[in-house]
């Protein structure tokens, strides 16, 4: 399925550029480990790592933290996700760089907020979820970074 994963992605983000009229690019490159695809407001690019997506939709299929067993899915749910993070940036360019934790989670709620409106009606409370457990995930991160802190 490896293979198939940076195909979807690029058919699946070029469909969404162009029902959405989005202005930014889409591109293959390995990430640090937390992260599967991100948005690059410098490069105004989504980057996406196919590896780390494999390894955490099966991961999170196993334990239970995907709701759905469908790839494409998955995938409509990054990138709408990275997708907010593009609008917000456009509608602040300067947001982006954050100095707290608070700040930080604000950016994932406007890009939850902010990328919604792709998502059809049926798949709205399982995109909920998925951005609620992004948002957990960082949480959890900033709080082992705090203990690793003290």
């Amino acid at each position: 399925m490896s293979d198939d994963i940076g195909q979807i992605i690029y058919e699946e983000f070029e469909r969404l550029r162009q029902e959405y009229n989005l202005e930014c690019s889409v591109r293959e490159q390995e990430l640090e480990e937390g992260y599967s695809m991100r948005f690059d407001p410098d490069n105004n690019r989504i980057i996406f790592d196919e590896n780390r997506i494999n390894i955490a939709f099966n991961y999170g299929k196993k334990f239970g933290y995907i709701s759905s067993n469908d790839i494409y899915i998955h995938i409509l749910f990054l990138l709408s996700h990275e997708i907010g993070h593009y609008h917000d940036h456009n509608e602040n360019p300067n947001g982006f760089y954050v100095n707290s934790e608070e700040e930080y989670l604000q950016l994932e709620v406007n890009a939850w907020q902010k990328s919604k409106y792709m998502i059809p009606d049926d798949l709205k409370e399982e995109f909920d979820k998925f951005n609620l457990r992004i948002i957990d995930s960082y949480k959890h991160k900033f709080s082992k970074e705090r203990e690793n802190d003290s």
